[in-house]
């Protein structure tokens, strides 16, 4: 039986080719409203045939397992030549600085996403194409590169090898936490009034995929009566992710009024 390993193309790709450097200006000097603004500058320049913020997946077999890709491109462009793949990255620091091999990650971000495209749509030949925006002045230096889909077939499995070790990893803390919290039991000794209820409502929730909001008094523990159930859930492969959010003054800051909490379907969020 085969693995099924989801994940997004950024933090597969990052995994395997990211390096460490002292060079800051991509993520940490930059906003997110100035990167908004400067992907928006270089879409608006495309054509009306043009694609962008395309969702793209797709799935590489690799031994045992199976990784199921998914992510979203900033750009399709259209034209005589084969489809090109556009990743736009936006920085503070000089694209005097940025040349074609400076940064094999983005290379590695923009040909997955190729060969997502190549395969939903049997492309022979795809290009890809590096946009880098200059923040605040809005000047622009671009790459671009051409592969044939067996490039990029081998490009896909070569980054799942590299990657299968620690999703090995990953699978075994997965079944290894799975099975201590199926032997979970309550942490206390007794119920509290409505706690059961609360409880078997979050449980159901989960298990259905809706939203939960429920509104009760305090001392009636909130927390552990959503925390557990959704824990248990977790186990049993309903849920991946628990979100949990509180006040830091929560434990010596008596609230004014009655405290409300609401759930997103798939995962617990506590106020």
């Amino acid at each position: 039986m085969a693995h099924i390993i989801q994940i997004s193309v950024r933090p597969l790709v990052e995994y395997v080719f990211r390096s460490g450097s002292i060079t800051s200006g991509f993520r940490t000097a930059a906003t997110l409203t100035e990167g908004t603004k400067a992907h928006q500058q270089v879409q608006r320049g495309y054509g009306e045939q043009d694609q962008k913020e395309v969702h793209l997946e797709a799935e590489i077999l690799y031994e045992d397992m199976i990784f199921a890709v998914e992510g979203r491109c900033d750009g399709l462009i259209f034209g005589d030549g084969p489809v090109m793949v556009d990743e736009i990255k936006s920085t503070s620091g000089s694209l005097d600085d940025i040349e074609e091999d400076t940064y094999p990650v983005h290379w590695a971000q923009a040909k997955m996403y190729a060969y997502m495209y190549a395969k939903l749509h049997h492309a022979a030949h795809m290009a890809v194409q590096l946009t880098y925006v200059q923040i605040p002045t809005g000047h622009e230096k671009k790459f671009r590169r051409d592969f044939s889909a067996e490039e990029l077939n081998a490009f896909a499995q070569e980054v799942a090898a590299a990657y299968a070790p620690y999703a090995i990893l990953l699978l075994e803390h997965v079944r290894r936490r799975d099975e201590s919290i199926r032997s979970l039991s309550f942490p206390f000794p007794d119920y509290r009034k409505g706690q059961r209820k609360l409880m078997g409502s979050v449980y159901k929730s989960i298990g259905e995929g809706r939203k939960l909001f429920a509104k009760a008094p305090t001392g009636i523990g909130k927390t552990i009566s959503t925390l557990f159930p959704a824990v248990k859930a977790m186990g049993e492969g309903t849920v991946g992710r628990i979100f949990y959010l509180t006040a830091k003054t929560i434990t010596r800051t008596p609230p004014r009024k009655r405290p409300s909490l609401w759930l997103p379907a798939g995962c617990t969020c506590i106020r």
